[in-house]
């Protein structure tokens, strides 16, 4: 019998893929992410982040209408205290598959084992400089050596799939695209490029973007790419004798909205259907005024039913709408 699933759009989207933030907090400050010189985050002051027992209870829901991978993100996910058990409660649950983190890989080395021991299968780790000085220059800290082992140390897990995930951003690290794709040759991961997005206080401004296209296209001057399909929001390349993959993915130019899968749950409960739309549903504060399972479900449905068709952003558009906040608030 076919699987159940009724988190379906009126677009007939469906929904089985759910990204939670675990923490609004993070050891770095990237610049395309947070406000300059910034650690407080817009809108999470004076909120109270979900419990183990509560961020439980939302997986179990969602996994009953049809949610089969979980991803955890943050900020950064690993500053979270207990989070291997966390991991193995939600890797536990009926129904889902997949659990997934993204992390900048500055907590990696030495706790990587422990993390797939309890259920982690996939990891993305976000890495825009193989420079150590320009790495700083990008997050404000000199965590290069320490993200390089964790890297290494999930090379090692031959379990784990691994990608690395790099924001391009002209003038700062686009001109190491040609060394990122090198690494793929006896590596068997995926390298992905990720367009600069706006949000929040980055000071985004349309001439440090640089398109899917302008970015495959000068790999190809030197590496000759080979197109592999796609896997969800991502168009996969290859070099023909390279061991991983090339990836990119363009929310800009290539918008992939009518492919959408996603769901965001934010640290503090918040169901966010769209990145680039605010509207949310505060799911935590319903859970913490005893609304019952069924109360809460017919409240997403209710939600999905009204979820935008696209995101509406482009090349041109800029940060200053109502739909964007800081990335690390939302989880990616």
């Amino acid at each position: 019998m076919p699987e159940r699933n009724i988190l379906i759009d009126r677009y007939g989207r469906k929904h089985d893929y759910l990204r939670i933030s675990l923490t609004g907090g993070c050891n770095l400050n990237c610049s395309y992410c947070r406000p300059p010189g910034g650690t407080d985050l817009p809108g999470e002051t004076g909120r109270q982040g979900l419990g183990d027992d509560e961020l439980i209870r939302l997986v179990r829901l969602f996994a009953g209408m049809g949610v089969r991978k979980v991803r955890l993100t943050g900020g950064e996910p690993l500053l979270r205290r207990g989070i291997e058990k966390l991991i193995e409660r939600i890797a536990g649950i009926a129904g889902i598959r997949t659990v997934a983190l993204t992390t900048n890989g500055t907590l990696l080395d030495g706790r990587l084992p422990g993390l797939v021991a309890a259920g982690i299968s996939r990891l993305n780790v976000s890495l825009d400089s193989l420079d150590a000085g320009r790495f700083r220059e990008i997050t404000g800290a000199d965590f290069f050596p320490s993200v390089w082992r964790g890297i290494e140390t999930a090379l090692a897990e031959p379990a784990l799939e691994l990608k690395l995930n790099t924001v391009v951003v002209r003038g700062i690290n686009d001109h190491e695209l040609a060394d990122f794709v090198a690494l793929t040759e006896d590596n068997e991961f995926t390298v992905r490029f990720i367009e600069y997005m706006p949000f929040g206080d980055n000071h985004w401004q349309p001439d440090r973007l640089v398109g899917w296209r302008e970015i495959a296209r000068r790999i190809g001057e030197i590496f000759p790419l080979r197109q592999q399909g796609r896997q969800g929001v991502t168009r996969l390349y290859s070099v023909e004798g390279f061991s991983g993959r090339v990836g990119f993915i363009a929310p800009l130019t290539g918008c992939f909205c009518a492919g959408c899968s996603r769901l965001r749950l934010t640290a503090d409960g918040r169901l966010r259907l769209c990145l680039h739309d605010r509207n949310e549903l505060d799911l935590g504060a319903m859970i913490r005024s005893a609304a019952p399972d069924a109360h809460l479900s017919g409240a997403v449905l209710a939600a999905l039913a009204g979820k935008v068709q696209g995101h509406g952003r482009s090349a041109g558009s800029r940060a200053d709408g109502p739909g964007v906040t800081c990335m690390s608030s939302i989880g990616g």
